[in-house]
């Protein structure tokens, strides 16, 4: 009989053992439970139902809490950015093809330009965030896709709030700064010139450019500062002035010609050296190689 026990308990025993094993993985399987990493670069594009033609890029840098789970770095659900250079308003004016025609660095429903931005994510890839001016407050409603790299959903005016607006949101997870763009831009002495401008971004949220001016000016401008999603801010110096520019990354579908259908990479700059009188300064662009 001691035997038998003996025998029977150590199989027991044995088949405890390989059920952990199986139901804990090693401690490191959080698949059931487990939320998506989306801290990153992200632009939010809030498009109107209210006022037609309006749209709004909400960007951010986005920060996700983390925690410890067995020993191992896990995303938790909590989502912010707040202020400069973590989240800012940039007002997008479109034709009538979509494609981007004028760029304001502010949102269109007054109050200041960047505020913050909280809400979480569940491990259904629902995402619920608010943001708050001030004096505006909207509440965002959006799905995160399959791959963690955009959402789509809505957003709504909160009561209270100074803007009163409701619409569609889309958002993506976008890439770094990077590239030579090409064109010709005014510059600070009131010339305008051909101008190259080399981009790239580092960790975090960094930006250099190098502009080569050949023309009236013919000289060479470098610009450091920050990048928000898709917009972003350098200053410099030109012939021993300070200056300032702010910038926009965006893509527009060529809508004719041999290069119809190909999407282009631009940046649209404004010289910011006053902050109270923004100056356009130009659209530099990706050249697309003949076909």
């Amino acid at each position: 009989m001691y035997s038998a026990i003996t025998t029977k308990s150590v199989v027991v025993a044995s088949l405890l053992l390989v059920m952990l094993a199986a139901g804990c993985g090693g401690g490191k399987d959080f698949s059931a439970t487990a939320i998506p990493k989306i801290a990153g670069s992200w632009e939010l594009v809030a498009v109107s139902t209210q006022s037609p033609g309006v749209q709004t890029g909400l960007d951010a840098n986005l920060q996700q809490g983390q925690t410890f789970v067995t020993g191992a770095v896990q995303e938790t659900g909590q989502l912010s950015a707040v202020g400069i250079p973590q989240i800012l308003l940039v007002g997008r004016d479109q034709d009538s093809t979509g494609n981007l025609v004028g760029v304001s660095f502010a949102g269109f429903c007054g109050g200041s330009s960047s505020g913050s931005l909280s809400g979480t994510l569940d491990p259904n890839y629902n995402l619920n965030l608010t943001y708050t001016d001030g004096i505006n407050a909207f509440s965002i409603t959006a799905i995160l896709s399959s791959d963690a790299q955009s959402v789509l959903g809505t957003y709504a005016s909160q009561p209270g709030s100074a803007c009163v607006d409701n619409g569609t949101i889309t958002g993506k997870l976008v890439p770094k700064l990077s590239g030579t763009y090409l064109g010709q831009l005014a510059m600070p002495d009131g010339s305008t010139d051909n101008v190259s401008a080399t981009l790239s971004e580092s960790s975090p949220s960094k930006f250099s450019a190098n502009l080569i001016v050949s023309g009236p000016s013919n000289t060479s401008l470098s610009l450091t500062g920050v990048v928000t999603g898709n917009a972003f801010s350098g200053q410099g110096t030109f012939e021993s002035q300070s200056v300032a520019y702010y910038g926009y990354f965006y893509q527009t579908v060529i809508q004719d010609g041999i290069n119809q259908g190909l999407v282009q990479s631009s940046i649209y700059l404004v010289d910011a050296t006053d902050p109270n009188n923004l100056v356009p300064a130009g659209t530099l662009s990706v050249p697309i190689p003949p076909p």
